[in-house]
């Protein structure tokens, strides 16, 4: 079996894909089957064992045109560190771990730390992006675990928008809002061993954020200005992920009943959580 790998214009992986070899015996092959579908859009061929390009590409990850390859986003910011399975304490400076679930902030919020507290070691994610290791392990691997939460209604809206979801594909959609009520029920199950960021305060007061975090780590955070965050995301192409609320506006229908039970009960322990 042959695998491909959608691009948006931002070079981000938001989709991967299964053909027979039949259809792919070269790459251009693959790409003209793919059209010939009636699937749109950028595809590369990506190996699932790694075997050219670096490695298999994850929905997330994105494509570095200089080394033909799949990177992932820490790789991509080049300061930003991924707490792996070889993750090992160093006492001699406090760590900070940042995860949440897609669409959160979670991009900005580790960059809104990185310039406040340059002096931590800061990684993001914890095997995986998005994992729930995060919160069940995390708290007991490093100083602090940083969680930014959002609205589960605004969260879903705009993970169909940025990943090119199909928003009229209701099983797809109800599994994302089923993965956001198993993230919120993690989050509420270990409240207390988390720092917890509400989208809103995220994106409008970055102070009361660093301020948050400060208290909970014990260190002083170092000034800095938003157009210091917004250039050094510009710089590793990343300005895509400053939060808004735009992707909210998503036209996407929520309205099967169980999609609407599953994220009602989401909302209900969301305000549970920032309440």
């Amino acid at each position: 079996m042959a695998h491909f790998a959608k691009l948006n214009e931002h070079k981000m992986v938001t989709d991967v894909i299964v053909i027979d070899n039949v259809n792919a015996e070269t790459e251009q092959a693959g790409k003209d089957f793919i059209e010939s579908i009636g699937l749109e859009g950028n595809w590369m061929q990506t190996s699932y064992n790694g075997n050219f390009r670096g490695k298999f590409a994850g929905i997330g990850n994105f494509y570095d045109e200089e080394t033909d390859t799949f990177i992932h986003l820490y790789e991509k910011t080049k300061w930003l560190q991924f707490a792996g399975r070889d993750y090992v304490k160093d006492d001699s400076k406090r760590s900070i771990l940042v995860d949440g679930f897609p669409r959160s902030g979670n991009v900005y919020l580790s960059y809104l730390i990185g310039f406040g507290f340059n002096t931590c070691y800061q990684y993001t994610g914890y095997k995986i992006f998005h994992n729930k290791e995060s919160v069940t392990e995390g708290p007991s691997k490093f100083d602090i675990v940083v969680v930014p939460v959002r609205t589960p209604s605004d969260s879903i809206k705009s993970a169909v928008a940025y990943f090119n979801y199909d928003p009229t594909d209701t099983d797809s959609i109800f599994k994302l809002a089923a993965d956001n009520l198993e993230w919120m029920k993690l989050i509420r199950d270990n409240k207390s061993n988390l720092v917890i960021i509400d989208f809103p305060t995220l994106i409008s007061d970055k102070q009361t954020v660093i301020n948050k975090v400060a208290k909970s780590i014990k260190i002083l955070p170092l000034e800095f200005t938003d157009q210091e965050i917004i250039d050094r995301m510009n710089e590793d192409g990343m300005s895509l992920n400053l939060p808004n609320e735009t992707t909210s506006n998503t036209e996407v229908d929520l309205s099967n009943p169980l999609i609407a039970e599953v994220i009602a009960e989401a909302t209900a322990i969301y305000n549970e959580i920032v309440g």
